[in-house]
Parts: structure tokens; sequence; C-alpha cells
């Protein structure tokens, strides 16, 4: 019996003996308590018809149009004929607080749209950093790629980052992306301060699946809430509810939904604050309840310990986002990958065309399979803001094609996972929890692998999937110092959810996109080095990480050589040799028992950190991070971690050394990274 499964039925007996007279009680008073996560407060709002806004000054291309607002008063115009020019109107959020919500709104119209290239979202509005009048890495984006004639009103909620309070400014930004040609007006622009439900995301069983007798699930609330809470879980199954009173360990809830009958069951958890008397938010979890059932031999599941298993064993997924092609799937497999994701998998073929899609994707799947890798099979664009397609083989309609790609796929030997998103706004996560409650009804032996790098988003965003994915990309390609540090917020945010995290670490030049229409600064651009790529994923390994997919194959191996030919043949030995460090973590990441963080004494401050591993079999690794720059720490292995070796331990890339007394030294010039064994 697994620890999980034993304590589920020990919280099913608490319940049985307890739910009629402490938790009635409470759940009696749990009744009338107000929601809270309606109110609101308004931080900033404009009408663009107050004097100031006649006589403030504008950049090119925008004015105060008088008349031309929603009844007749101002509005802001915008028009850009010329596709190169990008000025963008700011407003300065001021006194904003850190780690808080807070909504945009304004209403918008536009004519004449044109997309000069590749981009299509009009964009609208965003926010973004500054601090000292420099831009600070990160952002929120609004999203469309239709903005009628007649007045519309957008919405976009963000979270305000920590560095908020230590004088980073937020500026909201009204403008069209690059290269978008043509008139939009805004109008009653406000920002409020979003007092959002709070979120809790379904943690156990993964796959929204029930089976057999084991009814068993958990949940995890963010750390903004208080201690003294409480959720209510309302479980829906065969025409009957139960409500249950589950008390928390920590960040978790963990109940059991009782006797089910085969079929849907539907969870419906409020956050409630025992001391305040409010509900605090609320989400509704769709499952289903199956009979007993032994996986199938392809099947990919999730332990309680957040492991990929497959084929009943244990499975660090090692890959990247890749390309389709027999030739570089061997260079996949010789490199040390074990899998990959492809974004065109609709389009997935073998070595012939049969202008069948259904054979040509097995037959795709074939080729994978033949060269020892695994494929997450992407279904990221299947929704309309990314064009979905809505007609594949004989299926019409999103939806339909989106069903009929799940059981055309779902019983190949080489499929890993689902890829459900790919950094979606947080206002189009409902649409990845349909896709994902779709996935998973007609094939539940697949998890479904969601991402974002809007970490403000987070926990919220796990709603979406079985596995969060992260993807910091630190390294600049500009040839300046560089750090590492944004690894370590993205892994507390995937962490934050509750759920493995599958990380995404940087491989490629930026340059790559930067620099597309300049070969030669790209040339001049920093490429990341080996110690950069290898220290990132070694980092996310220390704070949890349980998969590795980078970005990208894709990359190095097709757009590098596009702009600087042999430049691909030369970088990609970098990846290899990368990957045979994170390889050689594999027992250590899979392992059941939890990293152990070690505290360092650095200079600068914080430029250094550490960590220990521990496989099954009683042995570790120490892990030592240089954030960036130069750099010194000093640390010592506590007791429980030398007791485990007689002697000193030795330096994997020679960065570390022994100074006594279980103490080691570790220095770097810039970015880097050792494994003590």
């Amino acid at each position: 019996m697994s620890k999980f499964t034993f304590n589920c039925f020990l919280i099913l007996f608490l319940c049985t003996t307890s739910i009629f007279s402490d938790d009635q009680a409470e759940l009696a008073a749990i009744r009338s308590f107000p929601d809270i996560a309606k109110a609101s407060a308004l931080v900033f709002s404009s009408g663009f018809d107050a004097p100031e806004d006649a006589s403030r000054k504008y950049p090119s291309g925008f004015r105060i149009a008088s008349g031309e607002g929603r009844n007749g008063t101002a509005a802001l115009f915008y028009e850009r004929t010329d596709p190169n020019a990008y000025p963008l109107y700011t407003f300065p959020l001021e006194k904003l607080e850190p780690e808080k919500n807070y909504t945009v709104s304004v209403w918008v119209r536009g004519e004449n749209f044109k997309a000069n290239g590749d981009e299509k979202n009009i964009g609208a509005m965003c926010v973004e950093y500054s601090k000292d009048g420099k831009w600070v890495a990160g952002g929120v984006y609004y999203s469309t790629t239709k903005i009628d004639a007649g007045w519309q009103r957008i919405d976009m909620t963000f979270k305000t980052i920590p560095e908020v309070a230590t004088g980073t400014r937020a500026d909201l930004k009204l403008y069209l992306r690059k290269k978008i040609t043509g008139k939009i007006w805004f109008d009653d622009l406000e920002v409020r301060e979003a007092t959002l439900s709070a979120s809790v995301v379904l943690t156990r069983p993964d796959r929204l699946s029930f089976f057999g007798s084991d009814a068993c699930f958990s949940l995890r609330v963010e750390e903004t809430v208080q201690k003294n809470v409480r959720i209510v879980a309302a479980v829906k199954n065969g025409g009957k509810t139960r409500e249950i009173l589950l008390k928390p360990d920590g960040l978790d809830f963990r109940g059991d939904a009782g006797k089910l009958v085969s079929g849907s069951v539907e969870i419906v958890a409020k956050i409630v604050d025992m001391d305040q008397k409010v509900v605090l938010g609320e989400e509704i979890f769709r499952l289903e309840a199956r009979p007993d059932a032994t996986p199938p031999k392809n099947a990919c599941l999730i332990d309680e310990f957040g492991r990929a298993i497959v084929d009943g064993k244990p499975f660090m997924p090692l890959g990247v986002y890749g390309f389709a092609d027999e030739a570089n799937y061997r260079r996949l497999k010789e490199a040390g990958f074990n899998c990959l994701q492809l974004y065109n998998s609709l389009g997935l073929k073998g070595n012939v065309d049969h202008e069948d899609p259904i054979k040509n994707v097995r037959e795709g799947l074939d080729l994978i399979d033949k060269n020892g890798l695994k494929l997450i099979f992407s279904l990221k664009d299947q929704f309309p803001h990314h064009g979905a397609r809505k007609k594949w083989g004989d299926a019409e309609g999103i939806d339909a094609v989106s069903e009929l790609a799940v059981n055309t796929v779902k019983d190949h030997p080489a499929l890993l996972a689902w890829y459900v998103s790919d950094e979606d706004m947080r206002k189009d996560v409902p649409l990845v929890v349909d896709l994902r409650r779709l996935i998973s009804r007609n094939d539940p032996w697949h998890p479904t692998w969601t991402l974002t790098y809007r970490y403000e988003d987070l926990p919220y965003y796990g709603i979406s999937g079985d596995v969060i994915g992260v993807d910091p990309y630190p390294i600049s390609d500009k040839p300046s110092e560089q750090s590492i540090k944004l690894v370590k917020r993205a892994m507390a945010a995937g962490r934050s959810t509750g759920l493995p995290v599958w990380v995404v670490p940087q491989i490629f030049n930026w340059g790559v996109y930067r620099l597309k229409n300049d070969p030669q600064a790209f040339a001049e651009s920093h490429f990341p080095t080996l110690e950069e790529m290898r220290a990132m994923p070694l980092y996310a390994a220390v704070l949890g990480a349980k998969g590795f997919v980078f970005y990208s194959n894709f990359d190095i191996c097709q757009r590098y050589d596009k702009l600087l030919p042999g430049s691909g043949a030369r970088e990609w030995p970098k990846v290899v040799e990368m990957v045979k460090s994170v390889k050689g973590l594999e027992p250590f990441v899979l392992s059941t028992k939890k990293p152990l963080e070690i505290a360092v004494e650095s200079e600068p401050k914080d430029a250094v950190e550490a960590g220990v591993l521990f496989d099954e079999a009683g042995n570790f690794r120490v892990i030592v991070i240089g954030t960036g720059g130069k750099a010194k720490g000093t640390f010592t292995l506590p007791k429980s971690v030398t007791d485990l070796k007689n002697g000193s331990l030795r330096s994997k890339f020679g960065k570390t050394k022994f100074i006594g007394d279980n103490r080691y030294e570790f220095s770097v010039e810039a970015v880097d990274s050792d494994i003590l064994e």
C-alpha cells in the first residue's frame, strides 16, 4: 500500500468518525460565509478627456481624438502606417504592492489591421517593469488577433513581481505589436486591485481518473492563504452529492470521495477562512470514475512522488523541443535524449506521405519509436485563438479533431504525454482546462503537460495539467555578465502548484530571434556556454525538477545555420556534453527522497547555492551552482551527508576544493556549476 493510499484510508476513517459532530457544525457555519473574491479597488483610470490629456505630449502616431470615444467623449487614438515604427504610450503605475493581483480593462476598437510578416497578434496593451529608467525582464502581454470596428472591452490580469517592493516600477503600455499597421482607439482605461479567488489545484489523482475502489484525492492551495483555512469539497457522482470538510496538512488537503459509481465525478472545492469567516476561492474539477484496470504497456502514470512511471518503471523525461526528421531522431538519441516535443504533431509523417493524416501520424510515431525516443504530442494549438485545425481526417470541428487525434495516438508505444498549452494567458486557462478534460476522458493512461513563463499566474495555471512546465530563458544574447537566478524563481512558482515540474531550460541563443535580420550581429552575440547550459538544469534538479525538455533543437540545428552557416554544428556538441551530466543524475532525480538544501556563505551574497540529491541506494550528489558573475562560496556538509561516505568528496568539474572539517570552497568566474561525489 502506498503512503498516499494509506493516508486516504486514515482520512476516510477520521471523516466517518467525526462528520456527525464537529465537522457538521463547521459545515453549517461555512454555508453562511460570504464570497470576498469579487471585491476590488480602483488604482488608476483615464477617460482621455481631461484637460491634461489634451496638453500631454504623445509619441509619434498617438493623439487625443475629440468626440471619437465610446459616448462622444475623447479617446486615445493611434495610427501606424510604417510597419517598422514601434512607439508605445506608457502610464507609470506608482506604488503598486508586490505579489498582488491587479486587473487592467480598456475599451478598444480598430480598423484596417494588417500583419506585415509573421506577427498576427495586435497586442493592444501590456504591463512591463523598469528600474532607474531601464527595462527589467518580465511582463504580461495581452494577445488578440481580432479587434473590430465596434467598441469592445478587453481585460488583462497581472500579478506584480516581488521587486516592486524595492523600487521597480510597473508600466502600463498601450500600443500595437511590431509590424502591425492600422488604426486603434482606446477609451475608459482602468486598473483595479483584483481580489482574485485564492487558487486551489487538484494534485491527485493524475489524469483526472479514479480507478476501482481508490477514491483518494488531494488538493493544494497557494501560500497566500491564511493558516486557519478549510476546504469544503462537494463530491457529485451518480446523482448524489457528498460534502466533505478537509483540514490542512501544510498547503495540502487530502480526502476520500467514498464509494463511486462509474461515470463522471465533479469536485467543487471551496477554500474558506475560518477566522475571517469568508470564502476565499472556488474551483470545479471534473473527473471520471472507472473500473479497476491494469495499465497498458505504453502507459505513463504520475506517482505520488511526482515521477513519471512508464511501463511500470520510473522515467526521467530528458528531451528537447525538436523537429521531425529521422536523421534528427538519431542525433537526439546519440546525444542521450529519450524524448522530444513536436509543435506540429498533427502534421507528423513517416518517410512516405500518404496524404492520410491518420496513417501519416502513426508512421511518424513508428519512426520515433524505432529510434528509441518518445513523443510529447502537441495539441497546444487546438484553440480558436491559435488557429486550431477544424478538419483532420474525417473529423470536423476543433473538439472533434482533438478527440480523433487522441484516439489515433493513445495506444502507440512512442506516446509519452500530451502538450496542452504553450504560454497561454491567464484568461485562456479555462480553454486549456477543457482540452485537458477532453484528452483525459479519451486517454486515461497519459498525463497532460502545461507550460507557462507567466509565473504570476501560478499556482492557478496548474489546474490545466497533470505536470507543470516552466521555461526560464535567462541567458542574454548580449556579451555581458549573465545570471541564472530566474531559474530559482521559475522553479518556486512551478512547485507552488504541488504538481511535478518538467522544466524547459535554455540551450539557444536569443539572437536567433532578435538578430535574425543581421547575421553579423548574430555572429558576435553571446551563445550559451557549456557551463551555462549545464548549470541551468543542475540548478533545476536540486530545486526539485522531475523532467528536462530543452528549448530548442530546431533553433540550433536549423535556424542557426540559416543565419550563420556552420554555427549549428559548432554549438551542438555543447548540448551533447551537457546532457551527459544531467543523465548522470537520473537515479537521484527519480529518487523518492527529497533534496536537501545546504546553507552557503557566498561573496557576493546569494551568488552561490548548493543542495544534495539522494538515490534509493544511499548514494548522494552535492550540486553547487554559481548563479552569475565572479563568485566564491563556502559550505559545510551536514553529518547526515558525511556519514554516508568516508573522506572528502571528488569535484567533477574542478570548481570546488576541500578545506577541512567537512567544509568546501567553490570558486567561479561566471555562471557555472559543480557536482561532488
